[in-house]
């Protein structure tokens, strides 16, 4: 039986179990990312390409699951069917489809728990697939195969 749509607002985390800091959702809006105040994450909704990142890419989740790793986030954003993170040390972490380089990880390939990008850069903040370093140069990676990397190719 399917669940009809919410066309007015409703309470995602009743009654909420932690406070929360900030709202991501994926692009497609098939997933909904959290941090609570703790700044851990969390996840739920559509699981199929690992996006939640809870080691699943199989079942989708009706309630938030925790991100695993134990890792603290200063920041999260969805991108579709993945996620990217920026740790407590400024280092992005991404999960999720990566079949188009997504992750920034170096590999073409799927992640049901976050992978760090490669390069070893601290970003001040990040996008899905793009990040801001300290001295205010912008670094993407995906497929790029659109002119979306910036580079010229």
């Amino acid at each position: 039986m399917a669940v009809p749509p919410k066309y007015i607002p409703v309470n995602s985390v009743s009654p909420p179990a932690f406070a929360l800091r900030q709202l991501a959702i994926g692009s497609q809006a098939t997933h909904k990312i959290v941090l609570d105040s703790n700044s851990y994450a969390w996840a739920w909704g559509l699981a199929t390409s690992g996006q939640l990142g809870n080691n699943n890419a199989v079942f989708n989740q009706s309630s938030p699951v925790s991100v695993v790793g134990g890792k603290q986030w200063l920041s999260i954003v969805g991108g579709s069917s993945f996620t990217v993170g920026l740790d407590s040390s400024s280092y992005p972490w991404a999960w999720g489809i990566g079949t188009t380089g997504q992750l920034g990880n170096n590999a073409v390939a799927p992640a049901s728990s976050p992978v760090s990008v490669v390069g070893g850069r601290q970003f001040r903040s990040i996008a899905a697939g793009m990040g801001l370093d300290s001295n205010s140069y912008a670094w993407a990676w995906g497929i790029g195969n659109s002119g979306q990397l910036g580079n010229g190719t």
